[in-house]
C-alpha cells in the first residue's frame, strides 16, 4: 500500500492569511446569528404584550417565512409599530446577508496560488 505525505506547509504570510480568513468567517457567522437571535427574541417577548399575544407560539422554520412574520409585528398596532422602519430594515438586511452567511458556513476556500503563480 502506498503512503502519502499529507503534511501541509505554509509560509508565515499564508498562516497569517488563514488566521485572518477564519477570524472574518467567524465574525460574519456570529454577527448573522446574533441578529437572527435578537429578531426572534423580540418576537417572543412581544407575545407577552397584550397587543401581540394572539401571535402563534412558534416561528416558521424557513427563513423567508420567519422574517415575514417578524416584519408583520411592526405593522400591528402596539408599542413596536413606532419602530416599524428599523425593524423592516433589519429584516431586509438579514435577507441580503443570508447568502454570504451560507457561503461562510458551508463554502470552501481553495488556495490556487500554486496554479496561478
Amino acid at each position: 500500500m502506498e503512503e502519502y505525505d499529507l503534511t501541509l506547509s505554509a509560509s508565515d504570510q499564508e498562516e497569517a492569511d488563514i488566521r485572518t480568513i477564519h477570524l472574518l468567517r467567524g465574525a460574519i457567522i456570529t454577527a448573522y446569528s446574533q441578529v437572527e437571535f435578537l429578531l426572534a427574541d423580540l418576537y417572543f417577548r412581544a407575545r407577552y404584550l397584550q397587543e401581540y399575544n394572539h401571535l402563534p407560539n412558534k416561528l416558521p422554520y424557513k427563513l423567508e417565512t420567519k422574517l415575514k412574520r417578524l416584519k408583520s409585528i411592526a405593522d400591528l398596532p402596539g408599542p413596536i409599530e413606532q419602530f416599524r422602519q428599523e425593524l423592516h430594515a433589519a429584516v431586509d438586511g438579514i435577507l441580503q446577508f443570508e447568502k454570504i452567511r451560507h457561503f461562510m458556513a458551508h463554502g470552501m476556500l481553495i488556495d490556487r496560488k500554486e496554479e496561478t503563480g
